[in-house]
């Protein structure tokens, strides 16, 4: 019986740490590489930061466990849609967490490709800026006019 406890304390001595994946990382210069996560692995993507893949699967977080993913930059795959390409594998993943504020683009297919995947929190807080100045352009017209809105234009376009 001694002997057996013995080899399970070992055992746990010898086995070490489990690894983690490639996006246990924070990214903040560009890179054209694709990242295997891991369980449990936190990526960042600063606003400095992208992962331009030019092949399937930029971000491949498939049948992994308790995955975040916090992108202020950009994530995208440049391959065509052919082969089913997405930014962000995510498929048949547990407890995926993504936070966006930035761009998360596939040329063809899937942004963040989520099937059979459970427990998933996606976040999207990129303002779109042209609905926005659209917005803002109608809420001025309409408080004092398209003529004043015109002139007030024109002042801005050719002051010096």
């Amino acid at each position: 019986m001694k002997k057996v406890i013995l080899i399970i304390i070992l055992g746990f001595f010898l086995c070490g740490p489990a690894n983690a994946g490639d996006c246990d990382t924070s990214i903040s210069s560009a890179t054209t590489s694709q990242l295997v996560c891991a369980d449990d692995d936190s990526l960042t993507v600063t606003s400095d930061g992208s992962i331009a893949y030019d092949e399937q699967n930029a971000i491949d977080a498939q049948q992994e466990d308790g995955i975040t993913i916090t992108n202020r930059g950009t994530i995208k795959t440049t391959t065509d849609g052919s082969d089913g390409s997405s930014a962000i594998k995510g498929q048949s993943s547990l407890n995926l967490t993504v936070t966006n504020s930035g761009t998360i683009l596939a040329k063809e297919d899937y942004g963040i490709k989520l099937i059979q995947a459970e427990k998933i929190t996606i976040t999207n807080n990129e303002v779109n800026k042209f609905a926005l100045l659209l917005l803002i352009t109608a809420l001025i017209v309409m408080s004092y006019g398209l003529a004043s809105f015109i002139t007030t234009i024109l002042k801005v376009s050719f002051k010096r």
